[in-house]
């Protein structure tokens, strides 16, 4: 049995005119996003400083930058005559209930355009008290952190810290975490010149 024709224009105008209203939904999703993103890297360039031994809220963490020393080595490697190696000491704590090891992506030498610091990255985390490579922080157990990358050529090093926030549920992927990493503070350290071993 066939649909009279006036029956078959109703759907197919109403067809299109869903088409269209979700094509227009699409289009102010993304303009919405896009502007966003734009005022969120406006924002960012403004973000405060922090001073040594002032703690920061990073959401999972908790950072305390204590200085900047230069030394002639990595603190897992041999003395090395080549360009000296800059070590940034902070204080870092795990505020989350489990073990966390991505602290690096939190902290950014070299300003707030800078990679964060990885496992595959020139700067490396250290735990001050026995050097291991790598940041494993356990739960409200503050760890002192040297965080090791290439010196800068002017006499103070700057470091970008990142907070993000706990979102039950995330709406793309539908998991909890922590999302959305924004410059939270920026700091100025002064370098000695004097290089230790």
């Amino acid at each position: 049995m066939t649909q009279p024709p006036e029956k078959t224009a109703e759907r197919t105008l109403a067809r299109r005119w869903r088409r269209g209203l979700a094509g227009a939904g699409g289009i102010a999703a993304l303009a919405l996003a896009t502007g966003m993103e734009l005022h969120d890297r406006r924002t960012a360039e403004g973000t405060p400083p922090v001073a040594i031994g002032e703690r920061v809220d990073l959401g999972p963490y908790a950072v305390t930058l204590l200085g900047a020393e230069l030394h002639r080595r990595f603190p897992d490697d041999p003395p090395s005559a080549d360009r000296p190696v800059l070590w940034l000491r902070l204080t870092a704590e795990n505020l989350t209930s489990a073990t966390r090891t991505d602290l690096g992506e939190y902290l950014r030498p070299g300003g707030d355009t800078a990679a964060p610091v990885r496992a595959e990255s020139e700067a490396g985390l250290f735990i001050a008290r026995d050097g291991t490579r790598g940041a494993q922080l356990q739960p409200a157990l503050p760890e002192t952190i040297v965080l090791a990358a290439a010196a800068p050529e002017a006499g103070s090093a700057r470091v970008t810290l990142f907070s993000a926030r706990w979102k039950a549920r995330d709406a793309l992927a539908g998991l909890s975490g922590w999302y959305g990493l924004k410059p939270k503070a920026t700091a100025t350290l002064p370098v000695p010149t004097e290089v230790r071993e």
